[in-house]
């Protein structure tokens, strides 16, 4: 919404146009929902992330927003600028259609034929692709934006749990993981967890590097300061998770996913004048029958979730009746949702980078497992 590019644009159309010229921005990538008054004549306006708001907006014509600023005490048009955020869901967009009176304007509902053939055939895809096929089990709710110092965060489970239970973190002290918060998209519900549901919550098959070794505690400390401030757009986390807290007296061997790579390089020479050589992680051991696999941030979730399969017995009693409502009907329309987003939106990305592709695979044991397919990482995860 407010960017500095923005900022050049306006000011380029202005040179031009004038300051009596409307102009309103209508941006994008940065994951926000909101609007901003750039000046008396313009506003920028962004409608969400991730298909959760459907929005609306309008500006005025010249002579409108001219007539408006020559009776305003302070030149702003900006009521003239006009907004809505809708939440992308059947209840929020029938409301909005029919103003709350749905047998006059809208007795069938938003149902259509070609709708509902539409979710046949994206379940029946599902079914077939195997994505209702249960990996594992989780307690509680686990919650995107949720600080990482809280039980309920999900980046709080990944980094004390997920990653500290791949290999290389076991009982090792001296490794540190750092990955952008950027990674994931949606909330891990308790219960059990299907293909469907880890794919809506971690969509990218990231490799993972160990980027460097050696690195003092109180170099990472003065590097990576200025990153675990608070993420713009998710208030709750820093821009970047460390896996540990740092103890400046220490060296750590420092590990990242592969969409963070270069930024964790570009930081750590930075600061210590040095180059490094990153090491993609290997499992040591055949996963499958083509031989070694990759370690991505989708193997370690996974092999995760496939040990935590006995916990659906355990789940949390603390868990509030809203929650529990929530999961309910997560379990009845999450999937259709999510593959129906993957489907028809899969150049969305984290920035420039693509997706990549998504195998799923058993091993000779009978153990489900996603490996980094050898295509071209254009295309859809699914």
């Amino acid at each position: 919404v407010e960017d500095p590019l923005t900022s050049i644009i306006l000011q380029a159309i202005r040179n031009i146009c004038g300051d009596t010229m409307p102009i309103q921005f209508i941006t994008g990538h940065s994951h926000y929902r909101g609007r901003v008054d750039l000046d008396t004549m313009s506003t920028s306006f962004e409608a969400g992330r991730y298909l959760d708001t459907v929005g609306f907006v309008s500006f005025p014509r010249i002579d409108t927003a001219m007539e408006a600023a020559a009776v305003s005490k302070n030149g702003r048009t900006s009521p003239l600028f006009q907004h809505v955020f809708l939440d992308a869901n059947t209840e929020k967009l029938e409301l909005a259609l029919t103003g709350g009176d749905r047998k006059s304007f809208l007795p069938q509902g938003l149902s259509t034929p070609n709708g509902t053939a539409l979710a046949s055939l994206i379940q029946k895809t599902e079914e077939e692709m195997g994505l209702y096929q249960v990996i594992g089990c989780v307690p509680r709710t686990y919650h995107l934006e949720a600080s990482m110092d809280k039980s309920d965060s999900l980046w709080g489970l990944y980094m004390k749990q997920v990653i500290a239970n791949y290999d290389i973190f076991q009982n090792n002290e001296d490794y540190l993981f750092v990955q952008g918060t950027g990674a994931y998209r949606y909330d891990l519900f308790a219960g059990e967890v299907t293909l469907t549901d880890f794919i809506s919550v971690s969509p990218f098959n990231d490799t993972i590097f160990v980027v460097a070794q050696d690195i003092e505690g109180s170099i990472l400390l003065d590097a990576f300061a200025k990153y675990t401030e608070p993420n713009p757009f998710l208030e709750n986390l820093p821009k970047y998770a460390l896996s540990r807290h740092i103890d400046k007296k220490k060296k750590y061997t420092v590990v990242t996913a592969e969409y963070d790579l270069e930024f964790v390089l570009e930081t750590l020479m930075s600061a210590t004048g040095q180059t490094y050589d990153p090491i993609q992680q290997f499992y040591n051991t055949s996963r499958t029958n083509t031989g070694q696999t990759a370690v991505t941030t989708s193997s370690i979730w996974m092999d995760f979730l496939l040990e935590s399969r006995g916990s659906c017995d355990e789940i949390d009693d603390d868990a509030t009746s809203a929650e529990k409502a929530i999961i309910s009907v997560v379990a009845l329309i999450g999937g259709i949702i999510c593959l129906a987003f993957f489907i028809f939106f899969n150049r969305q990305s984290r920035g420039t980078k693509t997706e990549k592709e998504f195998d799923v695979i058993m091993t000779s044991k009978g153990r489900m497992l996603t490996e980094e397919s050898e295509s071209d990482s254009s295309k859809s995860i699914l």
